[in-house]
């Protein structure tokens, strides 16, 4: 008897996992910085198996890589809502 095989998820039992990951990245990074985080670690703070990191994720350095595109975003975030209340030019800029 053959066994159907599973459809491959884009999710985890918790919701987004690659989501999960670089978020607990983040968090690692602020607290104890770049040297504290591994992947094994950063599954247990998830919640999920090491082994469901390389569903979505080649290696470290690839989770990384979105680790520094998602802080870029929020620091460009972040900018935005400082400076929102200031008109255009350069004292927009000074103030944040």
């Amino acid at each position: 008897m053959a066994r159907k095989s599973q459809p491959k998820r884009d999710t985890f039992r918790h919701g987004n996992l690659p989501e999960a990951l670089v978020d607990a990245a983040l968090l690692r990074l602020e607290a104890e910085g770049v040297e504290s985080i591994s992947l094994r670690d950063l599954a247990r703070d998830a919640g999920v198996n090491h082994r469901a990191v390389y569903r979505h994720f080649p290696d470290k350095l690839s989770l990384l890589a979105l680790v520094a595109e998602t802080g870029c975003m929020h620091l460009g975030e972040r900018q935005k809502k400082l400076t929102s209340f200031h008109t255009p030019g350069a004292s927009a800029l000074i103030a944040g």
